[in-house]
């Protein structure tokens, strides 16, 4: 069993309520009530190994996003996520090449 059916596999053994506070999804950036925080992680407990994987990678997409100084590891491979600004539009990519990439362009 590889690390990521083991985070499965431990994360579809807990109930709602711990999903939630081990991940302190009430805590995310647009401070949903801890109702919303337990429907979350109802859903993160039923996802596939894949729907898992695809949940890590926004996720982590997402706080380099907001947070473009901190250190945010790759879901994919452990390296770090950079955050490059151009202009208008910014791009998050993973140190090692080919692995992840993603371009958000503005106006």
């Amino acid at each position: 069993m590889d690390r990521k059916e083991e985070i499965l596999q431990w994360v579809k053994s807990m109930s709602a309520e711990e999903i939630a506070e081990q991940f302190e999804l009430r805590e995310r950036r647009y401070s949903r009530d801890y109702k919303d925080a337990v429907e979350d992680a109802k859903k993160i407990r039923n996802m596939t190994n894949e729907e898992f994987q695809k949940h890590l990678e926004y996720l982590a997409l997402e706080e380099k996003e907001s947070n473009p100084d901190k250190i945010v590891l790759c879901p994919r491979c452990g390296n770090r996520l950079i955050y490059k600004e151009n202009g208008n539009s910014y791009t998050i990519m993973c140190a090692t090449d080919g692995c992840m990439n993603i371009t958000c362009r503005g106006v």
